[in-house]
């Protein structure tokens, strides 16, 4: 089974993604914004052991997606920890601009339902490559839309899909 949870920034994605990963004792990573006084100052990669590696920063020198820097390596490292892992199921939050720059992260998440019998991933709203290449590929994928009026009832409609 691979869902794929798609929606606007800050619709609440995410939030839906780390429950799941809790309830079902699933593999993979999130990814939290940073702020400070309210500003967003960047993105991390949380994986699923807790480990925190940093995604993004506001300026600095390197690869950008709009004012953010992103640590390729992070994502890299990332990818190392979770490539070799045998998981029935397995959350990838997100499929986006900033972790496509990586060649290894494209491969490996594509990849992923090959190896798992569960997936969730979230994508933005926006059609980017990596997502129509994911669902190219995988084909067999439920796409659920989150906003405000349903993210709330989200995480028992997937609990229902899944079986628990």
């Amino acid at each position: 089974m691979i869902l794929m949870l798609r929606g606007h920034p800050s619709v609440g994605k995410t939030t839906v993604a780390k429950k799941v990963m809790e309830l079902f004792n699933a593999r993979g990573f999130v990814t939290e914004e940073i702020r400070e006084a309210g500003k967003r100052l960047g993105f991390d990669i949380v994986l699923w052991n807790g480990r925190r590696l940093s995604l993004a920063r506001v300026g600095g020198k390197g690869p950008k997606i709009g004012k953010y820097t992103v640590f390729l390596e992070n994502i890299e490292l990332a990818v190392n920890e979770l490539k070799d892992l045998h998981a029935d199921f397995m959350v990838v939050d997100e499929l986006g601009k900033m972790e496509a720059l990586s060649v290894p992260f494209r491969k490996w998440v594509l990849e992923v339902p090959r190896r798992c019998a569960k997936v969730l991933v979230t994508a933005p709203g926006k059609d980017i490559p990596i997502v129509r290449e994911f669902l190219k590929l995988w084909p067999n994928t439920q796409v659920l839309w989150v906003n405000v009026e349903n993210r709330s009832k989200l995480l028992d409609d997937i609990c229902e899909m899944i079986g628990k």
